[in-house]
């Protein structure tokens, strides 16, 4: 994507040595440092460094509790539940956070998860509906991004216009020297609601909270821009956009 691309542009100039499209086949570790195999296009690599991070994600941690013992259906992402977050082959049983079917490995979605399940358990019956979730890449410059791609945008055949552009010459970014400054919105063309924001820079992580109270509040892109916001901020620059 259009943020993504200057991310990684940016992160080279940092020095940063980026692999895509590799798998790892092992990790030796030799003295201090650590050497790790991978492959390419069938091809074998190698890389020696200080330190490994397995940055891979979350599975749900159900190994040990023996669940097939009580006749609960399981899959790869966990116990298999309604959208009332009960499971479907043991009524009595609910099942949320990271080992439920419905779940993304998220933190603030547990919470809202847990309170479904709360409310289902005292008779109160009410179903799991997940808002648009932000979620941020906390790199420097951090990368952020709500709704929908472009891509995706299209593989669902949206209607949908793009706002783009670099801003690193903007005034909040200037200010404190920062080297990388852009956004990309994602606009559906009859209504001009907002289908995505992805947005690159020091406070990325912040101004994507903008377009979650949005997209939550069904507000259009203009009806965002027209909020008043504390200025200088970084959540004034939206009106920019």
């Amino acid at each position: 994507t259009f943020t993504s691309n200057l991310l990684e542009e940016e992160s080279i100039k940092m020095g940063i040595k980026i692999i895509k499209n590799a798998q790892v086949s092992s990790i030796e570790k030799i003295e201090n440092r650590y050497c790790v195999h991978y492959a390419i296009n069938n091809q074998i690599h190698q890389v020696t460094t200080d330190c490994v991070f397995n940055t891979a994600g979350r599975v749900p941690s159900i190994d040990k509790l023996n669940l097939a013992l009580a006749n609960v259906v399981t899959d790869k992402d966990g116990v298999l539940v309604n959208s009332n977050l009960q499971s479907t082959s043991q009524a009595h049983i609910y099942a949320c956070g990271d080992i439920s079917s419905k779940s993304l490995p998220l933190t603030p979605l547990s919470s809202i998860e847990a309170k479904v399940v709360a409310d289902n358990l005292n008779g109160k019956k009410r179903e799991l509906n997940i808002p648009a979730i932000p979620s941020s890449v906390f790199t420097i410059p951090q990368c952020s991004g709500i709704g929908l791609t472009e891509n995706e945008a299209i593989e669902a055949e949206k209607t949908y216009h793009t706002i783009e552009s670099e801003a690193s010459d903007w005034f909040n970014n200037q200010r404190i020297n920062a080297p990388l400054y852009g956004y990309k919105i994602i606009l559906e063309n009859d209504s001009n609601k907002i289908l995505g924001a992805h947005i690159v820079g020091p406070e990325a992580a912040e101004q994507i909270n903008m377009f979650a109270i949005a997209m939550k509040a069904n507000m259009t892109f203009e009806e965002l821009k027209d909020v008043i916001f504390n200025y200088p901020t970084w959540g004034n620059d939206i009106k920019s956009f």
